[in-house]
């Protein structure tokens, strides 16, 4: 196949041009400041892990040694825009974190093994999340 005929079949599986207004309208409409934010957030972690990534990109196929600090750097700029969703979805790191753990435990009941990593109860998991969370 062609890059010119890809490109023609490609577009059958695109979005048509009217859906660009809909995601206008969703981003713009009244009350989507939290949206926004939440936006914001998730560009910036996308960039940081990219750079912590680099990091380790560097050492290991480089040969270079970790920059101690530069991490540091990363994981903090990283910690700011998680931060930064967790104001944008109104909850608090307490929230996350006491969410976070309580699907471990029912993905790992006893500790981690890997069998259970292949094997995920995903309806378990949700229905520990949505006790944990609250509305």
């Amino acid at each position: 196949m062609s890059p010119d005929e890809y490109q023609n079949l490609l577009l059958n599986t695109a979005p048509p041009s009217n859906h660009n207004m809909m995601v206008l309208e969703r981003l713009y409409g009244d009350g989507n400041e939290k949206f926004i934010e939440l936006l914001h957030a998730q560009l910036g972690m996308t960039t940081e892990v990219g750079e912590f990534t680099d990091a380790l990109k560097r050492f290991l196929f480089y040969g270079r040694a970790i920059d101690r600090i530069n991490v540091i750097e990363e994981l903090g700029d990283l910690v700011w825009y998680i931060g930064l969703a967790i104001h944008a979805v109104d909850t608090t790191w307490g929230e996350v974190f006491t969410v976070n753990i309580s699907k471990l435990k029912a993905r790992y009941p006893k500790r981690f093994e890997t069998d259970d990593a292949l094997n995920r109860d995903l309806e378990k998991e949700r229905e520990v999340l949505n006790k944990e969370v609250k509305s």
